[in-house]
């Protein structure tokens, strides 16, 4: 069998406009900026507060962005990953969902929900592939 490469050409991204701080939490719930950042370590949270939109929507503006930035002809896109731990729905995937917001004709769609975080061990990709 050949050896199958890919490459990453480019990145796109994007983030909702407003910006939870913590000194907002604090007014929320009994906390302290202090003790977040001393066991969570972050400062602001980004939140996507328009009402009907969710993860796809964030990631079709990070596509939109990328594909601008490389000028990348969305049907030379083979695959499409999106990792996440706040999904549109349970299905269709948000994936899906984005390729077909983008249309993306692509050979494959590979939606990753992880509950903890959105960084995934190569062990455990390696497995599901």
């Amino acid at each position: 069998m050949e050896n199958i490469n890919a490459v990453i050409t480019g990145v796109g991204g994007y983030v909702p406009d407003y910006i939870l701080t913590n000194d907002e939490i604090s007014k929320m719930v009994d906390t302290t900026d202090e003790w977040i950042m001393g066991r969570i370590g972050i400062k602001e949270r980004r939140i996507l507060k328009d009402e009907g939109l969710g993860t796809s929507y964030i990631a079709r503006k990070a596509v939109k962005q990328l594909i601008k930035r490389t000028h990348t002809n969305p049907d030379d896109i083979d695959l499409v990953i999106v990792a996440t731990t706040t999904p549109d729905y349970r299905l269709p995937s948000t994936a899906s969902i984005l390729s077909k917001t983008i249309a993306i004709n692509t050979v494959g769609i590979f939606p990753l929900y992880l509950t903890s975080s959105i960084i995934a061990h190569p062990n455990i990709i390696n497995a599901i592939i």
